[in-house]
């Protein structure tokens, strides 16, 4: 389940970094996988 989500992070941040619309709606509850809020914060900083 990572792989995919940080696959789909990876997606919204190209789309960013080229102009298209892009975002990420997620709920989560308690995230404690350093890994994946790092991404978070990288699609973050790309906007």
């Amino acid at each position: 389940m990572r792989a995919e989500l940080l696959k789909l992070i990876d997606a919204e941040i190209a789309a960013a970094r080229a102009g298209k619309p892009n975002g990420i709606w997620a709920k989560l509850n308690a995230l404690v996988d350093p890994m994946l809020i790092d991404k978070l914060y990288d699609a973050s900083r790309a906007g």
